[in-house]
């Protein structure tokens, strides 16, 4: 009983932080890759390859949290 309460208290503040995890790259690359395309004129590719890099990096990050508390 005391493992599976020990396993909550780990998982309960991953699951706050898997929306951050997420939320921040995905924002800033997203952000980052349309004001290149507003420089190089090149509209959706620069925000499209942010938004695939954010999620890239977010999986990884959520991954490997993961694999510490396991």
């Amino acid at each position: 009983m005391e493992n599976k309460k020990s396993k909550e208290q780990k998982l309960l503040p991953l699951a706050f932080e898997v929306g951050w995890t997420i939320a921040l790259p995905l924002v800033g690359l997203a952000l980052l890759g349309r004001w290149a395309d507003k420089i190089f004129h090149a509209s959706p590719i620069f925000l499209l390859t942010g938004s695939l890099l954010a999620i890239i990096i977010s999986t990884i990050i959520i991954l490997k949290k993961v694999q510490k508390l396991f």
